[in-house]
């Protein structure tokens, strides 16, 4: 087997496991659904708390069965293409603000700033990182999440800064790797696998990303991508 031919299999052997488990999730996800609409009127609260955990129960694995799909495609490479970083992080924001209403994002970055390198990429990271800030964020009842973009040689540099609870140091590489999670399944919404697709993007192009994290001040997370700056000429 060649090089190329065995990235091509393992991906075809994911995609197949992805398509056959979803089928008996969105049983068991439909099953629980009729169970609640068949319940009595005088069926306990507890009961019926039970049925609602089997349903939340099968849209996070229904999450977790795509977010695996989505590691393993994650060292596939687009096409570069000039982008306006600034614009690239509003729209950013603007999506996490959908999912996560309420989320105060402050943006620090020069207007003009143009670079080239793969939007949908940077996009996809900067919105995971950016909605586990503002996760964090949510549950610990504080201010808001910052994200700064600059450009230092040919690479284009940017930071997202939160003020949660923080990560004790033993864990803060630990949060790089698949299916870690630091919290229990109930006090966090999430599967351990946002990060470890950031880094599997970030490092199969070149780039690095990096976290530096103080107990009850807050998060940094630094990602580095190469990026040419764009001349106004260009």
């Amino acid at each position: 087997m060649s090089a190329q031919e065995e990235p091509r299999r393992s991906r075809a052997f994911v995609d197949l496991v992805r398509h056959d488990l979803h089928a008996p999730v969105r049983a068991i996800s439909s099953l629980a659904t009729f169970i609640a609409e068949d319940l009595p009127e005088e069926t306990s609260a507890a009961t019926r708390a039970h049925v609602a955990t089997i349903s939340e129960r099968a849209a996070r694995l229904h999450s977790l069965i795509d977010d695996l799909a989505r590691y393993d495609r994650a060292d596939i490479m687009g096409d570069a293409e000039a982008v306006s970083v600034r614009s690239l992080i509003e729209s950013t924001v603007d999506d996490v603000d959908a999912i996560s209403p309420g989320t105060r994002v402050d943006i620090d970055v020069e207007v003009d700033l143009t670079v080239w390198v793969e939007s949908d990429a940077v996009r996809s990271c900067l919105l995971e990182v950016v909605e586990n800030a503002a996760m964090h964020r949510a549950q610990s009842l504080r201010g808001s999440v910052q994200v700064s973009a600059s450009t230092h040689g040919d690479m284009l540099s940017i930071v997202v800064e939160d003020d949660g609870f923080g990560i004790l140091p033993e864990y803060q590489t630990m949060v790089f790797e698949p299916l870690r999670k630091l919290h229990s399944t109930d006090a966090v919404t999430g599967n351990g696998m946002g990060l470890a697709i950031v880094k599997r993007t970030m490092n199969s192009r070149g780039g690095d990303v990096r976290l530096h994290s103080t107990i009850d001040s807050g998060t940094v997370v630094r990602m580095s991508w190469p990026a040419p700056r764009v001349s106004a000429g260009r």
